[in-house]
């Protein structure tokens, strides 16, 4: 694939294997993944070492069509969705949908998917295109800051990873997920690359998937937080500053959008989140070895 190559979508689901990235995942996950299954040729999970694993033996995850990778620890969630993508290509398939294990497939979502990336994907040159989403947490947006907004589709600068749908080719061009990330910003960091190389991402307006971004506490007057333990807040910070750092001098709205918006987060959790102390220190943890360009998998941190 090159820069200026327009990706043609795919013909039909035979074509889309979808990766699962599991860790300690709710009751929920069986559904899940049988609602995928609707709508794929095959699943791969890949579980970031769970030790519990008796929710692999209910019945999605024992169809020929599931092809289940176990790993004994968390290496993250990049290098599992890397793994699968990996196993996905080695069986023959050259398009991937990547979902978080709690999040819901709705009925339709790949064809109309489908049917966005046929109706702008010449034009706009798009290389991932994603749902709607909804969820509990009722200030999450998957348009935000959109490019170009039609009654169908979106083109937006960034996805999130769960509902991605893309060809594996697209992994040649840029290159894979960031596994020095471990977790969080993995998705922006992608969609930042991607666009770097002329490619657009294409959210489908008429298809809405479940999907929580972490718990939201509802506050007066500013509306709400979306609400992360300590160790997640670490990542969020030390990660947008690593890539902050990145896109400085090429991508000057995304230094100031993401600069703005994490100080919005870093007010809001020194006001409102509880343990305070240990909230405060991860995020100022987070900062610093961002600046200092460290990464990976964080310890010491709970």
């Amino acid at each position: 694939m090159t820069e200026t190559e327009v990706i043609k979508p795919p013909r039909g689901f035979s074509e889309i294997c979808s990766i699962m990235v599991t860790y300690f995942p709710e009751a929920e996950v069986a559904s899940n993944a049988r609602a995928i299954l609707e709508q794929v040729d095959h699943l791969i999970v890949v579980d970031n070492g769970t030790s519990d694993l008796s929710f692999l033996q209910s019945g999605p995850f024992q169809k020929p069509h599931c092809t289940v990778i176990r790993w004994n620890e968390n290496f993250g969630i990049a290098a599992a969705l890397n793994e699968g993508v990996r196993a996905a290509i080695k069986m023959g398939y050259k398009w991937v949908l990547t979902m978080d294990q709690d999040s819901r497939l709705p009925e339709g979502c790949i064809e109309e998917m489908i049917h966005v990336w046929s109706t702008c994907g010449s034009r706009s040159n798009i290389a991932m295109v994603g749902p709607n989403y909804e969820g509990a947490n009722r200030f999450q947006t998957a348009t935000s800051g959109a490019l170009e907004h039609t009654s169908d589709y979106a083109i937006v600068k960034e996805i999130i990873t769960s509902g991605t749908l893309m060809p594996t080719t697209l992994f040649e061009s840029i290159g894979e997920f960031r596994e020095d990330l471990f977790i969080d910003m993995v998705d922006i960091e992608f969609c930042l690359r991607a666009r770097r190389r002329g490619f657009s991402v294409a959210v489908a307006l008429k298809t809405r998937m479940q999907h929580q971004l972490g718990s939201t506490k509802a506050l007066p007057w500013i509306g709400g937080i979306s609400s992360h333990p300590p160790l997640r807040n670490y990542y969020r910070f030390r990660n947008s500053v690593l890539i902050i750092k990145e896109a400085w001098g090429y991508d000057w709205h995304f230094v100031f959008s993401r600069s703005k918006k994490m100080l919005l987060i870093a007010v809001k959790i020194v006001l409102f989140e509880r343990p305070w102390l240990k909230n405060v220190s991860s995020v100022a943890r987070g900062i610093c070895h961002g600046l200092i360009g460290r990464s990976g998998k964080a310890e010491g941190i709970e």
